[in-house]
């Protein structure tokens, strides 16, 4: 987990658009912490539920409860199924992904097929649910 520069690009990333994306405070070592216990998570609620809400809602956010994990983890299973299919469509994955705003490693780390298909979010590994959550503030 220290090596891993990708935990401290998501939180610069957040802390950035805070504000635009309605979000708490945020707390690094609540971000490792948080994709560790996903299912009870609070914080990581509030973080999905912003990055997975159409930009218009996100205003109003904080007026409404978060998605529960089970609603916040089959819409990013849905998400990340519709990049694969848009990536898988092409003759250039790295440019679609480019185009998406994806990293190219992206499929790389989580593999040919969406691990979401397989195993429920918290039951990934750790450093796929990191890249998922990247992707998603990549995306977004």
């Amino acid at each position: 987990m220290e090596t891993m520069w990708e935990i401290p690009a998501i939180g610069h990333f957040l802390c950035l658009a805070q504000q635009i994306l309605n979000l708490p405070e945020i707390v690094f070592y609540e971000l490792e912490r948080c994709l560790l216990m996903p299912q009870c998570n609070v914080f990581l609620s509030k973080i999905m539920t912003s990055l997975l809400s159409p930009p218009h809602r996100r205003s109003t956010l904080h007026r409404r409860p978060t998605l529960s994990y089970r609603s916040w983890e089959a819409a990013l299973r849905q998400k990340v199924q519709h990049w694969y299919t848009v990536v898988g469509q092409t003759d250039n994955p790295n440019s679609s992904a480019e185009k998406l705003g994806l990293c190219p490693q992206f499929f790389k780390v989580l593999g040919e097929v969406n691990p979401l298909e397989e195993k429920p979010f918290h039951e990934l590994p750790f450093y796929q649910k990191v890249w998922l959550l990247k992707g998603l503030c990549d995306f977004v």
